[in-house]
């Protein structure tokens, strides 16, 4: 619809351009016939306007001596901040980042030695003791049953 509208405006006003009449002939005057007169009927303006733009006519005063007619160039405008451009999807990427890497290490005196293991007590003693001690007694489990019905562990010397 906009072009269609375009289109009958642009021949319309071709239409008027053909039929349109110069100024100078509708008045009915040519230029030879304008009454001479003495004075002129010339007015000095300071602004011209034409079909360009208005303009000023008005001598201007000449420049200073020292002025050699450079102009110091604008300012750069500001900079303009920009978001960085988000990071390229890649396939493997899953969220998980590497973890940092340890700390370096920390040199120490080193723990003394542990202390000496002597020979342990005897175990065959315990469950002879055990044994002679209660006849309810297992020794792979180290428990008897006691009088009162429940399972208790054997505590001898040797243990």
């Amino acid at each position: 619809m906009n072009k269609l509208a375009h289109m009958l405006l642009g021949s319309l006003l071709g239409l008027a351009g053909l039929f349109a009449v110069p100024a100078q002939a509708a008045s009915g005057l040519s230029p030879s016939a304008r009454p001479a007169s003495g004075a002129s009927d010339v007015v000095k303006v300071e602004v011209v306007c034409d079909r360009y733009g208005c303009y000023d006519t008005r001598r201007r005063r000449p420049p200073p001596d020292w002025d050699d007619g450079y102009r110091r160039p604008p300012p750069p405008p500001p900079p303009i901040y920009r978001r960085p451009p988000p990071p390229p999807p890649v396939w493997w990427d899953d969220g998980y980042r590497r973890p940092p890497p340890p700390p370096p290490p920390i040199y120490r005196r080193p723990p003394p030695p542990p202390p000496p293991v002597y020979g342990g007590r005897n175990w065959n003693r315990h469950v002879e003791w055990c044994l002679n001690r209660y006849r309810s007694y297992n020794p792979q489990t180290n428990r008897f049953l006691s009088t009162s019905g429940y399972f208790k562990v054997c505590r001898s010397p040797y243990y």
